[in-house]
């Protein structure tokens, strides 16, 4: 399995959903050797043709070995810009283990299979688990399906479709426990392998959000900047700041 899909992955504490799993890891890989990124989000709309910020998403300072792993995040808060620490842990083959906060009261914990996450889950201090996200693989070990738990009850079965070569993901399909369609979404990609259009389709067939994605590249090939396009009309704005080795 990818490294690069189990750092977005590490994510739940912020999505679990399939469609979002594909935009934490265009936020958090990279191309070369990094040291470390400031990674900051903000919400934005048009107001008299004016571009106008608007919620503020946090800041995530991230620190990163000399394999591109991520071995510490800071992340402050927009609200009260407290700040929460988070660590990583690893085993000896560099598949991540836990994710753990300083001040949340769960941590985020990880199985395996070989090289491929089975189970990542949202444990509580007393051993309780609160959320379970788990997988099935193609042979090649590419997620075929992701089964999302809350408190032991399955609440979304995510099946991936891939392009012809199984490199990018181009559709996924979402249903409830039942095997009723929740959405649908589809996926195409700029040169640089970023999601360039995203576009969702409700339980009905019928489309209830385009995204649309511009980016920024530095010399290496990773965004320095990100503007995301709802329905035509400029949404958010993620700006990436990276230190290299």
């Amino acid at each position: 399995m990818r490294f690069g899909f189990l750092i977005i992955l590490s994510c739940l504490c912020a999505s679990a959903n399939a469609q979002s799993d594909v935009f934490h890891k265009s936020n958090i890989k990279f191309r070369g050797l990094a040291k470390s990124m400031r990674w900051k989000s903000d919400m934005v709309r048009m107001v008299d043709d004016t571009l106008v910020y608007g919620e503020n998403m946090g800041i995530h300072w991230y620190g990163l070995d000399e394999d591109n792993k991520i071995i510490r995040d800071t992340f402050i808060t927009d609200y009260n810009h407290d700040t929460v620490r988070y660590a990583y842990s690893y085993d000896h083959e560099g598949h991540l283990l836990a994710m753990r906060s300083d001040k949340e009261p769960v941590q985020i914990q990880y199985t395996y299979d070989g090289d491929n996450l089975m189970h990542m889950s949202s444990v509580d201090r007393q051993g309780n688990v609160i959320v379970d996200v788990s997988y099935t693989y193609f042979k090649d070990s590419t997620v075929r399906k992701q089964r999302y738990k809350h408190l032991s009850i399955t609440t979304s079965i995510s099946s991936f479709f891939y392009d012809d070569k199984h490199e990018h993901i181009t559709v996924i399909h979402s249903n409830d426990s039942s095997g009723n369609v929740l959405s649908s979404t589809l996926l195409e990609y700029d040169m640089f392998d970023n999601p360039s259009k995203q576009t969702v389709y409700n339980d009905k067939g019928e489309i209830e959000y385009e995204y649309t994605y511009e980016y920024v590249y530095d010399e290496h090939h990773n965004f320095l900047k990100r503007t995301e396009y709802r329905n035509g009309r400029p949404f958010s704005i993620t700006k990436r700041e990276i230190v290299y080795r």
